[in-house]
C-alpha cells in the first residue's frame, strides 16, 4: 500500500512472512521475510526506514523451538543493523500448537518506506517492452513452493540474503525509479522467476517470451531458474528507447542484470537454448488463478 501524507510525501507499507524458510534455516528465513518486505516498498519508490515484527512460535519451553526464535531474533537484529533500519515495535504470541505439534516458526515483519517525491506510477506494458532481470539467481530451492507443491519436500538449501549485493541492487532500483527510466519494479519471490513473469503478463493481459540463458547466476538446471526464490530480484519493465540509459546506470550501481525478454502475443513462453519449455497461453493461466482462488474463498 503507499499512503499520501498530509506533508506532500507518501508513505510505501509491505508485510511479508515464510514459515516454509524460517522451518528449515530460522536466522535466514527470518532475515528473507525482511528483505522481502523492504523489496516491496522499493518496488514503489520508497527507502525503507522502519521495521515491525509479529513473531509467532510454538512452545518455548520446548529448546527446539526456543532456539528457532533465538535464531529468528538474530537474523533480524543482523540486517536491521547492517540496513539501518530501526524496529519501531511489535509483538510475539507463543505456545502455537495443535494436537499435532507446533506451527512452523512464522516471523511475519512489516517495512515501512519514505517517498520524498512522487511514488513509481505503474504503467501498462505494451507489446515490444522489455524485462530486465536484476540479481543472482542461484541453486536455492530449499523451502519453496515448487519443492512442496511438485516434489512434495519441505527442506533443502534455504535461500541466503546477501547483505552486499541486497544494498546494491536497491539503491539500484530506487535510483532508475527516480529517474523515470522504467514502466514498473516487481520483486521475485514466492514461486520464483517463472510466477513473477506470469503476474506480470497476467496483470497486463500480455504474453511475453523469455530465454533462460539470459537469466543472471549460476549455470542450473531449467527447473531451478524457473523457481528458486533466491532474495535481492526485481523484474524491470521498460521501453526499448530507455534500454541504453538503464544499462549504464546499472553498470554504474555495479549490480548483476541482464534483458531477459520481450512481452507481446497471448502466450508465456520460456525458452531454453532456443527451445521452448514453457508455452502457456495468458487466459489458460489467469482461469486457473481465478478457479484457485474461489476454490480458496469457498473452503474459508
Amino acid at each position: 500500500s503507499v499512503l499520501r501524507l498530509d506533508n506532500g510525501k507518501f508513505l510505501s507499507i509491505k508485510i511479508d512472512g515464510n514459515p516454509k524458510q524460517c522451518y528449515i534455516n530460522p536466522r535466514e528465513g527470518a532475515i528473507g521475510c525482511f528483505e522481502e518486505a523492504c523489496r516491496n516498498v522499493v518496488c514503489t519508490g520508497a527507502k525503507p526506514i522502519g521495521m515491525l515484527d509479529h513473531l509467532q512460535f510454538g512452545n518455548p519451553k520446548d529448546p527446539e523451538i526456543f532456539w528457532t526464535f533465538l535464531e529468528s531474533l538474530k537474523g533480524l537484529t543482523d540486517f536491521a543493523k547492517e540496513f539501518e533500519i530501526p524496529c519501531i515495535g511489535g509483538k510475539v504470541s507463543l505456545y502455537n500448537e495443535t494436537p499435532t505439534g507446533s506451527i512452523k516458526p512464522t516471523p511475519v515483519i512489516g517495512v515501512i518506506g519514505l517517498i520524498d517525491r512522487k511514488p513509481l506510477k505503474i504503467q501498462k506494458i505494451n507489446s515490444d517492452d522489455c524485462l530486465i532481470l536484476i540479481g543472482s539467481t542461484k541453486d536455492e530451492l530449499g523451502g519453496s513452493e515448487y519443492s512442496e507443491y511438485i516434489h512434495k519436500f519441505i527442506g533443502g538449501k534455504c535461500p541466503v540474503v546477501d547483505f552486499l549485493e541486497s544494498k546494491k541492487n536497491m539503491d539500484a532500483v530506487l535510483k532508475i525509479i527516480e529517474k523515470n527510466l522504467i514502466k514498473s519494479a516487481h520483486d521475485c519471490s514466492k514461486g520464483g522467476l517463472a510466477i513473477a513473469v506470469s503476474e506480470l503478463c497476467m496483470a497486463n493481459q500480455i504474453g511475453c517470451d523469455i530465454s533462460l540463458e539470459n537469466i543472471p547466476g549460476e549455470k542450473l538446471d531449467a527447473d531451478k531458474i524457473l523457481f528458486s526464490e533466491s532474495h535481492s530480484r526485481y523484474l524491470i519493465t521498460f521501453e526499448k528507447k530507455n534500454l541504453q540509459n538503464l544499462e549504464e546506470l546499472l553498470k554504474k550501481h555495479n549490480v548483476q542484470f541482464k534483458t531477459i525478454g520481450e512481452f507481446g502475443g497471448e502466450s508465456i513462453q520460456f525458452t531454453a537454448d532456443s527451445k521452448p519449455l514453457i508455452d502457456l497461453s495468458v487466459d489458460k493461466a489467469q482461469k486457473t488463478w481465478l478457479n484457485a482462488l474461489k476454490e480458496m474463498v469457498m473452503h474459508a
